[in-house]
């Protein structure tokens, strides 16, 4: 029926549409759309916004409105300057019955988070071994927020507790991606218990950015009272704990990897050989190619060995290095391969994110086919000058003015051409 808006649509059509809407931002920009919209959406409010709530969730939305109105009770005991009572964890529903909007705005950060997070997930289980190293222990430990955080998980099903322990190993394994690759000097020593304590999103922001500069603002938001001492082992001694009390065995750690996910490819991937975080492409084209060598991940010796076969011991390698510790860069050699030498058959592009294994891949497959390039460029240069010189000693010399021919070529061409012409002189008499 068409009695409440005056679209070419019923209104049932157009609640369909509310229905398959992806993000709560795309709801808003719909509902803007036309006062006929906004209308069939005051029909029916509470299921429209579950229904996008559960497109931006997915299946985990009863489990992440639970941590929504978790977050709000801590935080409502907060606001008391009660922080050490214990907040009890809301029991899981699963039929979500009202979104209110702070409750969509925290929705769409978790699912941001998550989706990013699953992304580098399925690249690093793909191609890292996880390496399950000891933390730092301590004898020194808060029992009452330890003891808070063994309540909070007591209430999980086994199966939940060994999913909650593999994101902790994927966790700290990211962390320590982030003191090797990153840029730690101004944290000091990061333990992973602390990027566990300071949460997802400071973690994810800290892994785009290559830096730990998110992980030292989201350090000014954790309780003053949680010491140092308890970072090395938040989560990770209240999980053992409970996994030790129901008899559960601890999974060896090339198996936790499959505990989150039943695929690999993560949903943004484009390489196929992602061996490490660090990737390059088009947005950051060409300036990150030249940190290759800034941040020596890569040196001109380096380029060279990417030639095929002994080409790498010849001459023409060794002028590469030298081309490239003067002006010419990395960038620009990759740069000409994808604008004159790359074959129609590569399905390489400029748009494509690529690893630094893939870079040294494509690189190696053309270099060669560059410096054969490099080199004709070069002869035609040199021909050309060459036939440029011939043609004005030519002129000079059929000139019948000579001083006036001498006077056009220049200097260099000025000797060459005295001595043509005493040459000419002796040859005539």
């Amino acid at each position: 029926m068409r009695s409440l808006n005056r679209l070419p649509l019923d209104d049932d059509i157009v609640d369909r549409v509310f229905t398959f809407l992806p993000t709560f931002d795309a709801l808003q920009a719909f509902l803007l759309t036309s006062k006929s919209i906004y209308q069939v959406y005051l029909r029916y409010p509470e299921s429209i916004v579950r229904n996008v709530a559960y497109n931006v969730a997915g299946p985990a939305l009863p489990q992440a409105m639970q941590l929504v109105e978790y977050r709000r009770k801590l935080e409502d005991a907060r606001n008391q300057d009660d922080e050490t009572k214990s907040v009890d964890l809301p029991e899981e529903s699963t039929t979500v019955k009202h979104i209110s909007t702070d409750a969509a705005h925290q929705l769409a950060r978790i699912a941001k988070a998550a989706t990013g997070l699953e992304d580098i997930f399925s690249r690093m289980f793909a191609y890292l071994e996880d390496d399950e190293t000891d933390s730092d222990d301590s004898t020194e430990r808060n029992e009452d927020l330890l003891q808070q955080c063994i309540t909070f998980l007591d209430e999980m099903l086994d199966p939940e507790l060994l999913e909650i322990r593999a994101v902790m190993l994927f966790f700290s394994e990211l962390v320590s991606q982030i003191n090797v690759v990153g840029h730690p000097a101004g944290l000091g020593v990061v333990s992973r218990g602390f990027a566990l304590m300071v949460g997802p999103e400071a973690i994810l922001e800290s892994v785009l950015t290559r830096s730990t500069g998110p992980l030292q603002e989201a350090e000014t938001y954790t309780p003053e009272n949680v010491p140092a001492t308890l970072h090395p082992g938040f989560l990770e001694d209240p999980l053992t704990t409970l996994l030790q009390k129901r008899r559960i065995p601890i999974p060896p750690s090339n198996e936790t990897w499959r505990a989150l996910l039943h695929e690999i490819k993560g949903e943004n991937d484009q390489c196929t050989t992602v061996c490490l975080l660090e990737v390059f492409g088009a947005e950051t084209f060409p300036s990150k190619f030249t940190a290759l060598f800034s941040q020596g991940i890569m040196r001109p010796h380096e380029v060279v060995g990417l030639f095929k076969g002994r080409l790498r011991l010849a001459q023409s390698a060794i002028d590469l290095v030298n081309r490239l510790n003067t002006n010419t860069t990395i960038d620009e050699i990759i740069s000409e391969i994808f604008d004159e030498i790359k074959s129609v058959e590569d399905t390489t592009e400029r748009t494509h994110w690529l690893c630094f294994s893939c870079v040294c891949e494509f690189v190696s497959g053309y270099l060669h086919y560059w410096l054969r390039e490099t080199r004709r460029k070069g002869m035609a240069i040199i021909a050309e000058r060459k036939s440029t010189t011939e043609r004005m000693l030519i002129n000079s010399t059929t000139s019948a003015t000579l001083p006036e021919a001498i006077l056009n070529t220049g200097h260099r061409t000025l000797g060459l051409a005295s001595e043509l012409n005493k040459t000419d002189l002796s040859i005539g008499i």
